[in-house]
Parts: structure tokens; sequence; C-alpha cells
């Protein structure tokens, strides 16, 4: 039995490896909130909202991966530490060409990607912002055993060492080719929080009207609001309309 507190514990798991935001990244207008943050009818924004000065930071992307990590001691100096700091995504608003099950179809429901993030890294909070809500999602003291029941499971060969290869073995034979890295982390990712008894129903209702409860089943703060501001327009940039028509060929892009 560890000598450690359940804090001490959680923060040794959460601290390696670290996670990030790369930049150089794009400035927005200080946010006094997590419902105003920037967001695009077609693409992702993942950034990072800083509460005591309001500042966000961010990029859109067409994918939905993580922004890649850089070294500690190459953070621009206006960021404020990992722990203060809440990590945002928006997903696409607009979800018509979003097949089902797919889970950018749900943008008022949070990414479970985002929060295997919450729970295996070292931020205390996460934020999306969607069509008609937006929530921010915080650790608790109540989350610490969560967090290392997952912590136990991902270290045991016949759990998540397991479960993580054959994911990818699974997404070899489904997609036909060799997966990407973080396509086998986002499946791995599912199968945790599946683990820790997160599962989200099949049917949109269900899903959209139980997903706060299932979180603070966990040991998680919820909180939404429906009070958000109008979506802030940005223009796409030649190389994400470029991405975007080589990743939905059949879709049209009016920019």
């Amino acid at each position: 039995m560890s000598r450690k507190s359940l804090q001490e514990q959680v923060n040794a798991f959460t601290s390696e490896p670290p996670l990030s935001i790369a930049h150089p990244l794009n400035r927005y207008a200080a946010s006094d909130s997590y419902r105003n943050l920037p967001r695009h009818a077609l693409v992702h924004w993942r950034g990072l909202l800083q509460p005591k000065s309001g500042a966000v930071n961010g990029k859109f992307l067409v994918d939905e991966r993580l922004l890649p990590g850089v070294p500690p001691e190459s953070r621009k100096s206006e960021f404020v530490s990992h722990r203060k700091a809440i990590l945002c995504h928006c997903k696409p608003l607009d979800d018509r060409w979003e097949p089902v099950g797919s889970e950018n179809r749900y943008p008022d429901i949070p990414d479970r990607w985002d929060l295997y993030l919450l729970m295996r890294h070292q931020y205390a909070a996460i934020a999306f912002t969607g069509k008609s809500c937006a929530a921010i999602i915080r650790r608790t003291d109540a989350t610490h055993r969560t967090i290392l029941k997952l912590r136990d499971w991902e270290a045991d060969p016949l759990g998540g060492l397991y479960r993580r290869t054959r994911v990818k073995s699974q997404l070899r034979r489904s997609l036909g080719r060799i997966p990407y890295p973080y396509e086998v982390e986002r499946a791995h990712a599912k199968t945790a929080l599946s683990f820790l008894g997160l599962k989200f129903p099949g049917k949109p209702k269900p899903r959209h009207r139980c997903w706060p409860d299932l979180l603070r089943n966990l040991g998680f703060d919820v909180e939404i609001s429906v009070q958000i501001d109008p979506t802030r327009h940005v223009a796409m940039s030649d190389k994400m309309i470029k991405d975007y028509r080589e990743r939905y060929p059949d879709r049209k892009c009016y920019v």
C-alpha cells in the first residue's frame, strides 16, 4: 500500500508524460468565461483558456487531434501553469455530414478523448462550447479514486496494456492500413472510459440527457450553461480548405 496521499498519487500519474499545447498559437479576444470560446461551423478549435487573465490561445484544425506537445522550456511566457489553465475543445457546429456514432455528431456532448485527457494529464478542467450549450468539467477530490483506477488498469498486463494492443490490431483490420498513433489513442481512450463505467447511450436524446450525471458519478464537477454568445466567425485559411477537401472529398465547402 502506497504511503502517498491520493492527491500525490494522482499528481504522479498525471504529470507523466507531460501534455502541452503547441505554438505558434493564434491569440483571440480575452474571454471572461468558457461560454464565449472561439467556434467554427466546419472545423475544430483547440486551445487554452487562462481564467486569471482571460487570455485565449488556440488553433482551428480540420481534424480532432490534440495540438502536439512542446517542451516546457519553449512555452511562451503568457501561459500559466498547466493546473490553472483550462483545456478547451469546440467541435464543428455543422454536424450534418458526420456519420452516426461519430463524436463530432454531438457538439453539445464532451468528446471521450477530452475526458480521457482530463484524467490522464495535468489539467484540472476542460471546457467546450457547442450549438446550444457550453460546459466546464472539473476534477475534484472525489475524482481521485477514478483516476487511480485508470492508472492501475493501464498498468495491468491483462487490462489496459492488452487492450491497447487489441485496439491497434482491430483498427488495422477495419481501416485496411496501419492506424495513426492518434487513432489508436482515441480508441484506447474509449475502451478505458468504458472500463471506468462511462458508457454513453447509443441514441442521441438519452445521450444528451444523461452525460452530466455519468460524469458526476465518476466524481467530476459539471457546470453547464445554455447562455452562450454568438459564434465568432473565423475564415478558413487556404491550408484549412485544402485539408478539409482532402478529408471530406464528397462534401461542399463554402468559404
